[in-house]
């Protein structure tokens, strides 16, 4: 089996720095051994972070209510409960009623998620009543509480890696397009412009797009409304200043109110330029960043780097 990208990384900074490293759990925890002090590494999450942060960034809604209780402007998140196994807190009259309440609020364009999923995974555009319902009950198969939020038309998407009181890096996620020239469908002009591409955005990701639709000349179609960096989107780094120092104490800000140390924290901004987040993660992988961006190992190297300092503090 290949070496894993975030192992190899890892194993190259431990080599460096004298500590020993074991990967355990079918590659799941990486133990990390420095004189007498022992450390763990599970699923890119380094053990700094208290546990009730971590449980924050694991829960979707929990992070949207916190943070709306603390005036921060976060993504609407209306709960559903699984009206089979939670029927305490949800039947099915209150799904219903909440599903109605939110259509009046915020229309028939919904996305319906997963509270604990990452990657874009378990995340869907619904539009229609039916639609949602059909959604919510698929992922009730596997969850016992999902969310329902308004889809939002989105400027742009950033990423903060937000390490021990400072942000280390700051991007943007660029979603795949093609470019039109008023003769080719989608689906050709994805083909012929392909290997300009992320190899992440394959046909089977192109989703809420007529294939067959031919754009105008110059006209840009985006592949997929997701900003997921998996789903084909690409990592550019943030060098306006201007913005980055509005960004870094939004995301300073959100750090600070959920007691985080180390985290990606997903930010987006809307066409009048406002900043809200979207969710907040503990685990941090950043191999298809790496891949995109000049100096991108280098950059990735240093942030884990500092990360096993903090363990070993």
């Amino acid at each position: 089996m290949a070496e894993r990208f975030f192992h190899k990384i890892i194993k190259e900074i431990c080599s460096e720095k004298d500590i020993r490293m074991k990967v355990l759990s079918f590659g799941m925890i990486i133990k990390l051994k420095k004189d007498d002090k022992i450390r763990y590494i599970i699923q890119n999450c380094f053990g700094f972070n208290n546990s009730t942060a971590d449980r924050l960034a694991s829960d979707k809604y929990s992070l949207f209510e916190v943070l709306e209780s603390e005036g921060i402007s976060v993504i609407k998140h209306y709960m559903l409960f699984n009206p089979v196994s939670r029927a305490g807190f949800m039947d099915e009259v209150m799904l219903s009623n909440t599903i109605s309440k939110f259509i009046d609020e915020y229309g028939a364009i919904a996305i319906v998620k997963s509270n604990t999923g990452r990657e874009g995974v378990s995340v869907y555009k619904c539009i229609g009543e039916n639609e949602i319902y059909d959604t919510a009950y698929n992922l009730f198969k596997t969850n016992s509480s999902i969310s329902l939020c308004p889809y939002y038309d989105i400027k742009e998407e950033y990423r903060v890696v937000y390490l021990d009181g400072k942000c280390e890096l700051i991007y943007s996620k660029e979603r795949p397009a093609v470019i039109g020239n008023g003769l080719l469908s989608v689906a050709e002009l994805y083909l012929k412009q392909k290997e300009n591409l992320s190899p992440y955005i394959t046909m089977d990701k192109i989703i809420d797009i007529d294939l067959s639709y031919v754009p105008k000349k110059d006209e840009k179609v985006y592949l997929t409304w997701k900003h997921n960096l998996c789903n084909g989107a690409i990592p550019l780094i943030v060098e306006d200043n201007k913005l980055k120092k509005k960004i870094q104490e939004f995301a300073t800000l959100v750090a600070k109110k959920i007691n985080i140390d180390f985290a990606a924290i997903d930010i987006i901004e809307d066409k009048e330029g406002n900043l809200s987040v979207l969710e907040v993660n503990s685990g941090l992988g950043l191999t298809i960043f790496t891949k995109h961006v000049q100096n991108g190992y280098e950059i990735t190297k240093s942030i884990y780097s500092k990360a096993i300092d903090k363990l070993f503090e």
